[in-house]
């Protein structure tokens, strides 16, 4: 398959590209109708991350860090209405964005506890 760059070159002024030329320009992109295969999409060759596993990154200086599992951002759905009792309860959330839609939230919704020893 060509690169963007070659197929660029077969479509400047004054060029006549062949029908071949077009298969395969088509052919490089993928249309809104068709669904791209998992395999295909750099990162998500072995399909979407657990959300219940947790990966470590490494700082400076080279110590494990938990520092972007500790920032949370929540976005709660427009067209929400109510936020039940013990939503979130003892989640860490850095940045919360609720709508205006919701009418209720309810009791400890968002309650953390910190424990200590």
């Amino acid at each position: 398959m060509k690169t963007k760059e070659e197929l660029k070159l077969l479509f400047e002024r004054g060029d006549k590209p062949k029908q071949e030329d077009f298969w395969e320009w088509q052919d490089s992109y993928w249309h809104k109708n068709e669904k791209i295969d998992m395999a295909k999409i750099a990162g998500l060759e072995n399909g979407l991350p657990n959300p219940n596993h947790i990966y470590t990154e490494t700082d400076e200086e080279g110590s494990a860090s938990l520092q972007s599992y500790l920032n949370k951002k929540m976005f709660v759905k427009p067209g929400t209405v109510t936020i039940p009792d013990t939503f979130a309860y003892n989640m860490s959330i850095s940045e919360l964005s609720i709508p205006d839609s919701v009418t209720s939230i309810g009791i400890g919704a968002f309650k953390v506890i910190y424990w200590s020893l």
